[in-house]
C-alpha cells in the first residue's frame, strides 16, 4: 500500500500486480487496513479523517452520523484500527488534540486523553498485549518536559507513561510482546532492520533483521 499527493495505491505482494485505487488532489497520511481487509482508513491533507471501501468502491468521510452527508465530519492527522474493528486516531480541535474511539461507521465517539496547551500528540499505534490485559493506544507527546511515548488504555484508564519510546515506523507483534524497529547498521551505516522484545529496553537481547548485500 502507497499513498501520496496523487492517490492511493495496492500492491499485491504475491502477484506484484500494483492497482491506484483512486486519485485526489490531497496528500495522503496514516493509511491502515481493517482487521477483515476489506476497508482502508486514511487521513486527507485536508484534515478530514477518510475510508475507501473495496468491495463498494467507495470513497468517504466519515462523520458522526454516517445516513446524514450534511453532518460534520471528524477531522485528525492519524488514525488506525483496532482489533475489534473500531477506529483510533488523533482528533483535531482549534487549540487542542484528542486520541478518540470510534466504532467503525462513526458512531460511539470516546475520548481517551485531551493535550494540553502547546503540546501535540503523534506516531499513534493500536497496542494490545493480551497475556498482561493491555489494548488500548501507544502514543507520542512532543512538547518538554514531558514529551515521551504514553499509553491510553481503551477502558478509559488514566494515561501512564510508556517504558518503550516508539516512532513513526515501528510494527508490533500481534501478542505486543516484540517490536521491529529501523535503525542503523553498524558496519555499513545504512537504515536496516532490528527485532527486539518490549521489556529489553536497553537492547540487549535484540537482533539484526536486514542487511545490504
Amino acid at each position: 500500500m502507497s499513498s501520496s499527493a496523487g492517490g492511493l495505491s495496492v500492491l499485491d505482494i504475491a502477484t506484484g500486480l500494483h492497482e491506484q485505487l483512486f486519485q485526489t488532489e490531497e496528500s495522503i497520511f496514516s493509511a491502515d487496513w481493517s482487521p477483515d481487509g476489506t476497508r482502508l482508513a486514511f487521513a486527507l491533507g485536508s484534515g478530514f479523517i477518510c475510508e475507501y471501501n473495496f468491495p463498494t468502491h467507495e470513497r468517504r468521510p466519515i462523520r458522526p452520523d454516517s445516513s446524514v452527508s450534511t453532518d460534520s465530519v471528524y477531522a485528525g492527522n492519524a488514525v488506525r484500527w483496532s482489533r475489534d474493528g473500531s477506529l483510533a486516531f488523533v482528533e483535531n480541535h482549534h487549540t487542542y488534540q484528542t486520541i478518540s474511539i470510534i466504532d467503525a461507521d462513526g458512531t460511539n465517539r470516546r475520548v481517551l486523553t485531551t493535550s494540553q496547551d502547546l503540546q501535540l500528540f503523534q506516531m499513534i499505534h493500536w497496542y494490545s498485549r493480551p497475556l498482561r490485559g493491555i489494548e488500548g493506544v501507544l502514543f507520542y507527546q512532543n512538547t518538554h518536559p514531558t514529551a515521551g511515548s504514553y499509553f491510553a488504555d481503551a477502558s478509559g484508564s488514566p494515561v501512564v507513561r510508556f517504558p518503550y519510546r516508539h516512532g513513526p515506523h515501528e510494527a508490533f507483534s500481534p501478542d505486543g510482546e516484540w517490536v521491529v524497529n529501523t535503525d542503523i547498521d553498524p558496519v555499513d551505516s545504512v537504515g536496516v532492520l532490528f527485532v527486539q522484545h518490549v521489556d529489553d529496553l536497553l537492547g540487549a537481547a535484540r537482533r539484526q533483521l536486514t542487511y545490504w548485500d
